[in-house]
């Protein structure tokens, strides 16, 4: 009742079969082909260009929402400027908001300039340039 024929499946022959070396793959095998390199590419560097920021819109912004319009430019000046509004504002009981809101549209101001020409590198320009 004992079948001593092998299991079915294949069976893969010795290792020093000769034969064995010079058949091709069995179907469906896959063998990665070698990569040449022929060329090296140099990637520049990522730079996103962005476009300048308006003056007239960061002066608007924070003649209308004081130090909250100065997120527009520069979100360092406007959380000191929150913080500075909120003393001031607490200690003069509001009055001193005016100047506040001065300081932070003349920081619009200054902000706006130094990144439209520090990050943007857009040149100064002169009434004497031609």
């Amino acid at each position: 009742m004992y079948d001593a024929r092998p299991a079915a499946g294949p069976q893969p022959p010795p290792a020093a079969d000769p034969a064995y070396a010079q058949q091709p793959p069995p179907y469906g095998y896959y063998q990665p082909q070698p990569i040449y390199v022929t060329q090296q590419v140099q990637i520049a560097p990522g730079y996103a260009a962005s476009p300048p920021k308006s003056m007239a819109a960061a002066l608007l912004l924070t003649f209308f929402f004081g130090p909250l319009g100065l997120f527009y430019v520069s979100v360092p000046a406007a959380l000191i400027m929150i913080v500075v509004s909120i003393v001031v504002g607490v200690m003069t009981f509001g009055f001193g908001l005016l100047l506040t809101g001065a300081a932070c549209m003349a920081w619009a101001a200054i902000a706006t300039n130094n990144y439209n020409n520090a990050r943007l590198g857009s040149p100064q320009y002169s009434q004497h340039s031609r």
